[in-house]
């Protein structure tokens, strides 16, 4: 006589003693692409019911049985995705800038790995810049949808690589950049299960991240020419679902290429990236340059301009302030100072 039996949702642990060994097969299932084999040996009990022609049950104990089957491994979990741009939604000095994220995860494997607390390193650059936190990580077999996950942004100021990998990481966010590749990684301390850190530890999940596509800085005029001391007005958007302040703005206004070409706007012939103004400001706390969840187009108070050799390069309407004949194409390499949750980022 055979005996069939299907196992679904079944649990693991290890055997008193084969700790280490149970580690090593948890390690095996995350990394592998492929099959793992396993081995069930043990004992059963089994419980037959019969009811022609008249119902009895009869009871087989001790049952041996040796098999081989394959867990399919889980492949390191690099089926992910940013479902959304990142809602940026506060931010404190101890934790940094706090976004909500929507993800998507594919789990190959026919193994269910529920994890509870989880917190994962955020990584650009191949530098930690922040975290993301899972209240309870379940993933089941397939796709598996998480929203509202919260991530932190919050590089070591500290560390020059992770202040330069966190500065790279915003500008391109901010930019409007189509290839933000972050990785999502396991550490020793991704949880306070031992038994999952081996496991944990292997994960390393590239992930494109949406970026922003609303700029926070739309536009820039003067309002004023003074030749040696202009007046700016910022027109600017807050594209973020939390209120905001630029408090501080240091700017580097440039000769783009298209200027650069136009004998009119050019006529010395200046290079591509000539410098045409600065601005270094800071916001005074009586007057700050506020904006509300998604607000747009909200204009600056003046800002000055410190402008250099604008005589020399461009025509006498725009030097003499009439504006309204004359469009000037530039750009720009600007920091902004902005406060969120009451945090300076």
């Amino acid at each position: 006589m055979q005996a069939f039996a299907n196992l679904t949702n079944v649990d693991f642990a290890a055997v008193k003693g084969a700790e280490d060994t149970f580690l090593q097969l948890i390690r095996g299932v995350t990394e592998a692409t492929g099959f793992v084999p396993i081995i069930f040996n043990g004992e059963a009990n089994m419980k037959v019911s019969i009811s022609n022609p008249s119902p009895y049950e009869l009871c087989f104990n001790g049952i041996t049985f040796d098999t081989e089957t394959t867990l399919t491994g889980f492949g390191g979990l690099t089926q992910a995705e940013v479902l959304s741009t990142p809602q940026l939604v506060g931010g404190s000095p101890e934790t940094g800038l706090h976004l909500k994220l929507d993800l998507f995860i594919n789990n190959p494997s026919n193994v269910k790995l529920s994890a509870g607390e989880v917190t994962l390193a955020l990584q650009y650059e191949g530098v930690t810049v922040g975290s993301v936190v899972f209240d309870n990580l379940v993933l089941n077999r397939g796709q598996n949808f998480f929203n509202q996950v919260d991530s932190f942004f919050n590089p070591d100021l500290s560390d020059p690589a992770a202040k330069q990998a966190g500065f790279n990481l915003l500008s391109a966010f901010a930019g409007g950049s189509d290839n933000i590749i972050v990785n999502v990684v396991g550490t020793a301390n991704s949880s306070p299960i031992s038994s999952l850190i081996p496991a944990l530890a292997t994960l390393n999940i590239p992930v494109r991240l949406p970026s922003n596509k609303i700029p926070l800085l739309d536009n820039l005029f003067l309002l004023s020419n003074k030749l040696a001391s202009l007046d700016a007005v910022l027109v600017s958007n807050n594209p973020f679902s939390t209120p905001l302040s630029i408090v501080g703005i240091d700017s580097s206004i440039l000769l783009p290429a298209d200027a650069a070409a136009s004998a009119t706007l050019n006529p010395k012939h200046l290079p591509v990236g000539t410098s045409l103004a600065t601005i270094n400001f800071k916001f005074p706390s009586a007057s700050p340059y506020a904006f509300e969840a998604g607000q747009k187009n909200v204009r600056s108070n003046p800002v000055p301009l410190t402008a250099v050799a604008i005589g020399q390069l461009h025509p006498d309407p725009l030097v003499q302030g009439n504006l309204a004949s004359t469009d000037l194409p530039i750009s720009t390499n600007t920091n902004f100072t902005v406060d969120v949750g009451g945090s300076d980022q």
